[in-house]
This record gives C-alpha cells, sequence and structure tokens, in this order.
C-alpha cells in the first residue's frame, strides 16, 4: 500500500514515542519547548478522556515555574544532530550532544570515533 507523504510527515514531525510501540498524537506538544536539562516524566491513563472514553497524556517537569516564566520539557536524550534533524533546531549547551566522524583507513573497515 502506498504512503501518502504529506500524511506520513505529520506524523513523523507530531507523533510522540511513548513507549513499546505505543505513538501518540498530541498536538498541544508543540508548544512546548526541548530543554534536555529539565526531568520530564509521561504516562498514559487509559479510558480517562474529558468527554467520554478516550487517553489521556500526562506530562509532569522536574521543577517548578513561576507565573509567566516559559515551561519546558525534555523531548528525550537526544543529540543536537537529533534535534536538528527530527525538529530543525540545536541548543548550545545540550548535556546530551555528542560529536562523530568517520575515518576511513587503508586496507580497513570504515569506523567511528
Amino acid at each position: 500500500k502506498d504512503i501518502d507523504p504529506w500524511a506520513l510527515a505529520c506524523v513523523d514531525s507530531r507523533a510522540n514515542f511513548l513507549g513499546g510501540e505505543s505513538f501518540s498524537m498530541t498536538p498541544i506538544l508543540d508548544m512546548i519547548n526541548h530543554d534536555g536539562t529539565v526531568p520530564t516524566r509521561a504516562r498514559v491513563n487509559e479510558d480517562k478522556g474529558f468527554a467520554g472514553s478516550g487517553d489521556v497524556l500526562h506530562l509532569t517537569s522536574g521543577r517548578s515555574y513561576s507565573k509567566g516564566e516559559e515551561a519546558f520539557i525534555s523531548y528525550g536524550s537526544l543529540s543536537n544532530l537529533d534535534t536538528l534533524t527530527d525538529y530543525g533546531f540545536v541548543t548550545e549547551n545540550n548535556p546530551c550532544n555528542s560529536e562523530s566522524i568517520g575515518i576511513r583507513m587503508m586496507r580497513s573497515k570504515p569506523f567511528s570515533v
């Protein structure tokens, strides 16, 4: 079956991995920015929908915020390459950032360090 590129792009750019094989389309998360230093927990309460049956996603930030202060969550332990390719940004002080270079030596298989 052919996959609609537009629909795939919507899912890839907005779906959130919840563990196992579960994903969630949660558009409100598009408004919460990433900070890799903020411990964030997520859980799903099944069949606890607001207007009938449905699942509810709960997010908990590991810090307190003042009124009017921007709240952040962590999208996960992501390098700058991950956030650039998946979300379109990098952070200056990313605690999960790593750099890798490929090395090819004559008569050897290529490897990365």
